[in-house]
């Protein structure tokens, strides 16, 4: 995957549906904790109640370390 930049637009594909969303602007964070300190468990992963199982959820998908 490229590198990501302010202003790309980015398609978002579910079967025969798309999406295309404008990127507003690109944050970096030194761990996936900080994240969702910084951003909220609730506006990144809404279905999980504790910052552990979302990063539980963050290590079930595959070669998530890349």
């Amino acid at each position: 995957m490229k590198r990501v930049l302010a202003g790309d637009i980015i398609r978002f594909e579910c079967g025969n549906a798309n999406l295309h969303v404008r990127v507003l602007s690109v944050m970096k964070y030194a761990s996936f904790v900080t994240l969702l300190h910084n951003e909220g468990l609730i506006n990144c992963l809404p279905d999980c109640a504790k910052t552990n199982d979302a990063v539980a959820s963050y290590h079930r998908i595959p070669n998530y370390k890349r």
